[in-house]
C-alpha cells in the first residue's frame, strides 16, 4: 500500500512556519530571467510581499524567491488565447513568469500589484470576490508592514571615533571589497584571521555576508544576503531581520551564534622598540671629549699656612725697615764666611 501524500494544509503550515508570512495567493506558474531561453515550472505563493517559488506542490522548503519591495513595475502581455507573461521588472533585473490561463495570469498580476504598491489595481477587469479578496489582502499587508516596519530614526549624538577608519567610510573592519570567491579564497587561506566577510553583493542595492563554519571539519561556507532599504539593513532570514547599520548587522551574526563567528580582520604587525639601522654614508656631529680628571682641591689648613706665610713675608720685607736692615747684615757675614773659605781652598 502506497504512501499517503501529505495534505495540502499540512504543507502550508510548514510553510508558514519557515517563511512567517501571511498567505495571499498561490498556484502554478512558469519562470524565466531575461535573457534565459527556457521557461522551469515551479508552484508559486505570494507571502507578504514576496513570491516564493518551490520546485513542485509537495516542497516544503522554497528553491527561490522574488522580493516585491524593490519592484519597478509589473506588465502583463496575452501571448495566445490561453497563455499570458507577466513580465517583473526590478532595478537590476527582469523576470518573466508565464501563465497557461488568462484569468489565473489577471488574477496574479492583481495581487502583485496590491501588495507591492499598496494599493487595488483599477484597470483590471475583476470580479466581486476577487475584489473583496484584494481589499482584505491590502488591508492585512498594510497592517503587516507598519506592525514589522522598523522605528523612525531619532537625531542622536555622533558615536565615538573608536578608529579613523570607521570615521571616514562608516564600515565594519570586516567589510572588504572583494567578489565571492576571493571571499571563500580568504578564509580557506587564513582561518586565524576570522571567519566572516562583509563584501558588496550582487547588485548596488545590497551587500553580502560570507562565514565559514568553524565547527566543520572540512570547507563549509555559507553566504547570506543583506539588502538596503530606506533608513537601514534587512537580512534576508527566513524570517526578516531589521538593523540600523552594517555594524548591527555583523553583531547579530556573531550574537547569534554566541561568538563562533568571528569578523576577519587582516592582522598588522607593529613594532614595540624604536632600533633605526644607521647610515653609512650619514657622518655625525663630533662632541669635544668630556674631562675625567677631578678638580684639585686645596687643604684648608695648608691654604691657611700658606697665607699666614704670605703675610709674614710681607711684614718682613715690606712693613719692617728695621728687621730688612738686620737680614741684609746676616747675609752680607754669610758671604764673607763663604767668601773666606773660597781662598782658603
Amino acid at each position: 500500500m502506497s504512501a499517503q501524500a501529505p495534505a495540502p494544509r499540512v504543507r502550508s503550515k510548514k510553510r508558514t512556519q519557515i517563511t512567517a508570512l501571511p498567505l495571499y495567493f498561490s498556484g502554478f506558474t512558469m519562470k524565466r530571467r531575461k535573457g534565459e531561453t527556457d521557461y522551469q515550472q515551479y508552484y508559486a505563493e505570494l507571502r507578504g510581499n514576496v513570491i516564493f517559488l518551490y520546485e513542485n506542490e509537495k516542497k516544503s522548503e522554497y528553491s527561490e524567491k522574488l522580493e516585491l519591495q524593490h519592484l519597478d513595475s509589473v506588465s502583463l502581455v496575452r501571448m495566445d488565447v490561453n497563455t499570458e507573461e507577466m513580465t517583473l521588472a526590478f532595478p537590476q533585473e527582469e523576470v518573466q513568469l508565464k501563465f497557461e490561463n488568462c484569468d489565473n495570469g489577471e488574477e496574479w498580476k492583481a495581487f502583485i500589484y496590491t501588495v507591492a504598491k499598496l494599493e487595488i489595481p483599477t484597470r483590471l477587469q475583476l470580479l466581486p470576490g476577487q475584489l473583496l479578496r484584494l481589499k482584505e489582502t491590502l488591508e492585512q499587508e498594510q497592517a503587516r508592514q507598519t506592525t514589522s516596519a522598523p522605528p523612525a530614526e531619532e537625531p542622536s549624538p555622533p558615536a565615538p571615533l573608536h578608529c579613523y577608519e570607521d570615521a571616514m567610510t562608516g564600515l565594519p573592519p570586516c567589510f572588504f571589497t572583494v567578489s565571492r570567491s576571493q571571499a571563500v579564497a580568504m578564509l580557506k587561506e587564513s582561518p586565524s584571521h576570522g571567519n566572516m566577510i562583509l563584501r558588496p553583493g550582487s547588485n548596488s542595492l545590497s551587500y553580502a555576508v560570507t562565514v565559514r563554519d568553524p565547527q566543520f571539519s572540512g570547507l563549509s561556507i555559507k553566504h547570506y544576503k543583506v539588502n538596503i532599504v530606506h533608513n537601514g539593513f534587512i537580512i534576508e532570514l527566513d524570517n526578516p531581520v531589521y538593523k540600523k547599520t552594517l555594524n548591527e548587522v555583523i553583531d547579530y551574526f556573531i550574537k547569534q551564534t554566541d561568538g563562533r563567528l568571528k569578523p576577519y580582520i587582516e592582522s598588522h604587525d607593529y613594532e614595540v622598540a624604536i632600533n633605526l639601522l644607521d647610515d653609512p654614508h650619514k657622518t655625525r656631529p663630533t662632541m669635544p671629549p668630556r674631562s675625567t680628571s677631578q678638580p684639585q682641591f686645596t687643604p684648608k689648613d695648608t691654604l691657611m699656612t700658606r697665607q699666614r706665610s704670605q703675610s709674614c713675608a710681607e711684614n718682613t720685607y715690606v712693613n719692617d725697615n728695621d728687621a730688612r736692615g738686620d737680614f741684609l747684615q746676616e747675609l752680607q757675614g754669610k758671604f764673607q764666611i763663604r767668601k773666606g773659605t773660597h781662598w782658603q781652598l
